[in-house]
């Protein structure tokens, strides 16, 4: 009994530690897929996606950008998506995206495989990317 106790306090111990040291832009883009893909899917079919995406699911207090990308019939990689969202996690206005590489400001960045309908029964592989930034 002592055993299991142990056992599972050391598992218990490293799910929240593995939790609670991820980067704001590591756990931004698993809320953000799960906010906008509909059954493991995002379409660009359907009326909702990347507005779907709740201010909570995003990093308190930082900027915000996702993308999310396809590639096309000719190979050429398609922004299907994108939304900026400000430092309270409501949709930017206006909509300027990321800062350039060299403004001066640090962003960071995941990347992560999604599948993406771009017509009904159409389903390409194509990337979610999350930028975060503080201004």
């Amino acid at each position: 009994m002592i055993l299991a106790i142990g056992l599972y306090t050391g598992v218990l111990a490293t799910a929240l530690t593995d939790r609670t040291d991820r980067t704001p832009e590591a756990a931004a883009i698993d809320r953000v897929w799960e906010d906008a893909s509909h059954g493991g899917v995002f379409s660009t079919a359907r009326a909702t996606g990347l507005e779907d995406v709740q201010p909570s699911s995003l990093p308190q207090g930082q900027n915000a950008y996702a993308e999310v990308t396809t590639v096309d019939d000719r190979g050429d990689r398609v922004v299907v998506a994108e939304l900026h969202f400000d430092s309270s996690g409501a949709p930017a206005s206006p909509q300027e995206g990321p800062p350039e590489a060299g403004s001066g400001i640090e962003t960071s960045a995941a990347e992560r495989t999604v599948p993406v309908e771009t017509s009904a029964g159409d389903v390409r592989g194509g990337t979610l990317r999350v930028e975060v930034w503080s201004t």
